[in-house]
């Protein structure tokens, strides 16, 4: 016996052998079994859903020697394998693609339809892809379509009911056939395997049943073909290499990733399956498709009949959903792949969209859209609540931390008492005493570093986009000692010395201000050098109130080569700072005051080893 296709050898012969569509196998029996069947039914629906299949079962129904019309015919009478070949005299079996025609309708149908059955009760004609017929066609058919002879049954099936007239459309029983979910096709392959003897592993089923996209058709033609490629032993390897499936395992492998935010992680992820031959754009539509998935659950709680996926992965792609921060995380992830699959209908490198994804992704802090904001802010706020790793700011050493809500964790409490100075003045002797540490005004908890540097940048940008660049693309790290690092990389030294600059520090100085809400000790450093570390950043707009008076202190720059050293020289020979100090103080105080530099000034000079000339002495 000639082979036979295995989409032929398990074609379903009873309502009971068909799968996934039992809203219209019940409502068939039931017409049936009433007497009440129409004279006209419309089959709409997907490719290999069991249209024809359908319209051939019927036909068995009614035609059935063991008892027609009957709602469960035995299939294996004369006259059901007749039908099943397409053999039965009483079957007309048309396919409108070929005949589409006033001439082929007239000839076929409309002049033999008064004619008796042959050998049943019923004559059933079978119009397959009539949405194919002309305009003419459908209209010469209409008049006897609305009025059938009692013994005629029309049933006519198309993959594109917008297509049918509505008039033919008004005159027959609509029937929808939906897309076989994963699960039935998977149980359906499962069946069909074990018939053959094939040894096939479980979880490769639900990667051709996803491959077939809802079709019975597809699965099992795929199914076949695996056979002819792997033999008798079908794995989870073989259906990714032919098909360019990806396993739901390898998928939740990769979410998690992204979940965790390991970038390296998702880039030997990316690799790995580079190597193997995979196809990064299939790839991508099943993260994609995935990714829904996942959002679907995790708002849903249940995946209500939305989600086409076995019970075992909707357990898992519940898990899944549980590592993100939030429904909107997992939505940004969702938003990123659109975006991906978008760029990748159009690019040559396909690798560097799904890695640029991945990343920005991973990433969220070194994006400003709307999104990734969200996302961060979000994952402060579970952190909080979760006692996360988000340290509380403190303000002073006098006061008690606190934890900071997240609508303001980038923003210090600051010391009720504002009018204390971030620096401790204290007297000292500059020949006997070095000079005093200062301790920070605000301190910056590790994790929040990098948003408080990120909300600076965002300021620098608005009030002076033109100096934006030379902070751009650098990375803020608080130290132990108190200190927030900005950091350049090496080959930015250029662009950090001039950052360094002394108008940049001011505008740095008040974006950093307007970050925290307070003053912040910082410094430039790229690797071990060190442009620019100022004893604390002050708000250069701020004007004293009361009259000052100027004093000139004069720097020896060969004196200023210490390692540790805390401010930038100019590069001529020598330097003038001009500092200022209110002229508030009475009686001697006052004249002692201008009469040499102020506490403050001495220490920071002290510390950079200058070497100090009193000018008044001099001249």
């Amino acid at each position: 016996m000639a082979y036979q296709s295995l989409y032929r050898k398990y074609r379903p012969t009873t309502f009971d052998d068909m799968v996934g569509q039992s809203h219209i196998t019940r409502t068939l029996r039931n017409a049936i079994a009433s007497d009440q069947l129409a004279h006209a039914y419309l089959f709409v629906g997907p490719r290999g859903t069991g249209k024809t299949t359908t319209a051939r079962i019927l036909a068995k129904a009614l035609l059935c020697q063991s008892g027609a019309p009957t709602p469960d015919p035995d299939g294996t009478c004369e006259g059901c394998l007749e039908i099943a070949t397409s053999n039965h005299p009483d079957v007309i079996e048309l396919d409108a693609a070929s005949r589409t025609g006033v001439e082929n309708v007239r000839d076929e149908i409309i002049s033999r339809v008064h004619y008796a059955p042959v050998s049943g009760t019923y004559k059933v004609y079978i119009i397959d892809e009539v949405h194919m017929l002309s305009t003419g066609a459908f209209n010469a058919m209409l008049k006897t379509l609305e009025e059938p002879p009692d013994h005629v049954i029309f049933v006519m099936c198309t993959t594109h009911p917008q297509k049918v007239p509505q008039t033919i459309r008004s005159r027959c029983q609509q029937f929808d056939f939906h897309p076989i979910s994963t699960e039935d096709i998977s149980g359906r392959l499962g069946y069909i395997a074990s018939a053959e003897g094939i040894n096939i592993d479980p979880a490769a089923l639900p990667l051709i049943a996803k491959y077939a996209d809802g079709g019975m058709r597809d699965a099992i033609t795929a199914l076949e073909q695996l056979i002819s490629f792997a033999g008798d032993d079908i794995a989870v390897d073989d259906v990714e290499g032919m098909l360019g499936e990806i396993d739901t395992q390898s998928l939740t492998s990769l979410v998690t990733f992204v979940a965790n935010r390991d970038t390296v992680a998702c880039l030997q992820w990316v690799q790995s399956q580079v190597e193997v031959g995979g196809d990064l754009v299939e790839i991508t539509r099943s993260l994609q498709e995935y990714v829904r998935d996942v959002y679907i659950l995790s708002l849903l709680g249940v995946s209500g009949g939305i989600i086409d996926r076995t019970s075992d992965e909707i357990k898992v792609l519940a898990q899944v959903g549980e590592l993100f921060v939030g429904p909107e995380h997992i939505a940004r992830l969702l938003s990123l792949s659109d975006e991906a699959m978008a760029t990748m209908r159009r690019s040559t490198n396909p690798r560097l969209v799904l890695e640029m994804m991945l990343i920005r992704a991973t990433r969220p802090q070194r994006e400003w859209t709307v999104e990734a904001l969200a996302q961060r802010i979000e994952m402060l706020e579970r952190q909080m609540e979760t006692g996360g790793p988000a340290a509380p700011v403190t303000t002073s050493s006098a006061q008690q931390e606190s934890p900071v809500s997240a609508a303001s964790s980038v923003a210090a409490n600051i010391s009720a008492d504002q009018e204390k100075p971030a620096v401790a003045h204290t007297p000292v002797d500059e020949q006997d005493e070095p000079a005093t540490t200062p301790t920070p005004a605000v301190q910056i908890s590790q994790g929040r570093a990098e948003q408080i540097w990120r909300i600076a940048l965002t300021h620098i940008r608005e009030v002076h986009p033109s100096r934006y660049p030379l902070f751009a693309d650098t990375g803020a790290s608080y130290s132990d000692e108190g200190t927030l690092v900005i950091s350049y990389s090496a080959d930015q030294a250029f662009r950090m010395k001039q950052a360094g600059e002394r108008n940049n520090i001011a505008l740095l100085s008040n974006a950093l201000l307007e970050a925290v809400g307070s003053e912040v000790i910082f410094r430039l450093s790229a690797g071990e050098e060190v442009v620019y570390s100022p004893i604390v950043a002050v708000d250069k707009a701020e004007a004293p109130a009361a009259p000052v008076q100027e004093e000139t202190v004069s720097v020896d720059k060969d004196d200023t080569s210490t390692g540790t050293a805390d401010a930038t020289v100019p590069s001529s020979e020598s330097a003038s700072m001009t500092v200022t100090e209110p002229e508030s103080r009475a009686g001697s105080a006052e004249s002692e005051a201008s009469d040499k530099p102020n506490d403050e000034l001495m220490g920071a000079l002290n510390a950079l080893g200058a070497t100090i000339v009193d000018t008044q002495e001099v001249s």
